[in-house]
């Protein structure tokens, strides 16, 4: 079969699909619609009163991506783009919109997750086999198509990296990794694997003889991947912070996109049970531990554990498990809890290469 025929009729099974269960990063998505759509560029990463708790917190590149489809949304049904909160300062805020989940919202946004994934999959390989198995992954389907994300838009890009690194076009794959961080962060995780890659078969690559020296080939060779770099990652960003620049709310901006992107130490270990990483393990530890204390405490001990749950970010809606930001988010409950600077450090060591 050619590409665009398993294509095709993966794109059917997943417009059966629409229907299916929807997550409330459905409602997330239709927020950020809102949000980019109501609101000055420079001011999407901004609390406001009133706010939905859905705030935005993918980085800018997404958020024009975001803006973008707002263009469109707003011809298919207004209510879409319409964002909690209104105030006489910006009255295009609405006081119930969350949760809308009309048919037309519903159909755009999840025809945008399939023709974002179909273009994604015809730019960065149209006649490669591992596309044909990408348009079917059902872990993708399962996530994208039925709890909804943009999975398959950004993992395209991921994969126009790898194909890049792999023919040896290592400043494209440079633009496309900075690219693509400045549109799901998450992705930094993996930036260790990708500048070790860089470094050693572009930077520190061996060279014929003759010419210049070595030296300056390789030095001139690290100014080039430095400059891609600084120069994809400013363009992932302008979309925000120029914006911020012009109207000289630069620091501000910065301020409150970086709190939205790394919310350290207000937001739950797991995250809402996403996160099935090692820390799914210490905290499963971290609950038999507690459990185990309430047993074998008795008496006072027992008592004191009952209090201290009372009081316990858990009872509150936040702990080890809290997906919304909060600054009561965060730790376990018998264990210690590890800082996010434990976290961010073990992260780095274990994606040491």
């Amino acid at each position: 079969m050619k590409a665009w025929e398993v294509w095709s009729l993966a794109l059917c099974v997943k417009v059966l699909l629409h229907p299916a269960y929807r997550s409330t990063d459905f409602e997330v998505h239709r927020n950020w619609l809102a949000v980019t759509h109501s609101r000055p560029a420079e001011e999407w990463y901004a609390d406001r009163q009133g706010q939905s708790e859905w705030t935005l917190d993918y980085p800018p590149l997404f958020a024009l991506l975001e803006a973008g489809l707002a263009k469109v949304a707003v011809l298919v049904d207004p209510r879409i783009v319409v964002e909690d909160g209104a105030t006489e300062e910006a009255p295009s805020f609405g006081k119930t919109n969350q949760n809308e989940a009309s048919f037309a919202c519903v159909a755009f946004q999840r025809w945008s997750v399939a023709l974002l994934e179909l273009a994604a999959l015809a730019v960065v390989a149209p006649k490669d086999q591992g596309s044909l198995a990408f348009a079917g992954l059902a872990s993708l389907v399962a996530v994208d198509h039925i709890h909804f994300q943009y999975n398959g838009l950004v993992l395209g890009v991921f994969a126009a990296t790898l194909l890049a690194l792999a023919r040896g076009r290592h400043l494209r794959a440079a633009a496309l990794f900075s690219l693509l961080v400045t549109l799901k962060h998450l992705f930094l995780t993996v930036a260790p694997f990708v500048g070790c890659t860089l470094l050693g078969d572009y930077v520190f690559k061996k060279a014929p003889p003759g010419g210049l020296s070595l030296g300056v080939k390789k030095l001139g060779r690290l100014v080039a991947l430095a400059l891609v770099a600084v120069v994809s990652t400013s363009v992932g960003l302008a979309p925000v912070l120029l914006p911020a620049l012009l109207r000289h709310r630069f620091l501000p901006a910065l301020i409150e996109l970086a709190a939205r992107l790394f919310p350290f130490g207000n937001r739950g270990l797991v995250h809402s049970y996403w996160a099935p990483n090692f820390w799914a393990l210490y905290v499963f530890a971290d609950r038999v531990a507690l459990a185990a204390a309430r047993v074998l405490g008795g008496g006072a001990a027992s008592s004191s554990l009952r209090d201290d749950d009372a009081n316990s970010a858990t009872t509150k809606g936040g702990g080890s498990t809290r997906g919304l930001v909060d600054a009561g988010a965060g730790g376990t409950e018998f264990l210690p809890s590890p800082t996010p600077a434990i976290c961010a450090g073990l992260t780095l060591v274990a994606a040491l290469p």
